[in-house]
């Protein structure tokens, strides 16, 4: 006679297939969004670290730059390492780079020039500054990752040539 059970057992368990079948359709839906591949920058993309100082006095970075490759590069991702005994880059850079300078903070990277647009061309050099605050130490090292704007599937793309870093000791 008490019926009352059943529908409530039948009504879970439809609950149950209804929410499997919404998460498969937005698990499709979503994996549309995620590329394929990853992004990755053409071969012979490249920078050269032509000079860096850095002055514990004045607290100020200055790195010049070159394009060695063959394709222009937007900016560059810049971290320095503040102690010897760790491998590990963690201090990210860009933040401090020099309002006067002729550079703009994109994300966590620099850019040479107008946002969207690979400005820094093959054989030319750029100098650029940073003010390292106190709270920082002292820069022993940088690791340099060129960055560039890329039309992938006809939407422009801001991919790091991750195979292009390079570390320079101060």
């Amino acid at each position: 006679m008490n019926k009352k059970g059943v529908s409530a057992i039948i009504g879970y368990a439809l609950l149950v297939v209804f929410a499997l079948i919404i998460s498969v359709g937005v698990y499709a839906w979503l994996k549309t969004y995620i590329p394929k591949e990853a992004l990755n920058c053409p071969d012979g993309t490249s920078i050269l670290v032509r000079n860096v100082t850095f002055s514990q006095s004045s607290r100020y970075l200055n790195i010049t730059l070159e394009n060695n490759g063959r394709f222009d590069v937007a900016g560059y991702l810049i971290h320095g390492k503040n102690n010897l005994s760790k491998e590990v880059y963690q201090v990210d850079l860009s933040g401090y780079l020099n309002q006067n300078s002729t550079a703009t903070i994109f994300g966590n990277s620099v850019v040479l020039g107008i946002i969207g647009d690979n400005i820094f061309s093959p054989g030319e050099q750029k100098t650029n500054s940073f003010s390292i605050p106190v709270a920082v130490g002292t820069i022993y090292s940088v690791r340099i990752i060129p960055t560039r704007f890329q039309d992938e599937d006809n939407r422009q793309r801001f991919v790091i040539c991750s195979y292009s870093r390079i570390k320079e000791v101060i």
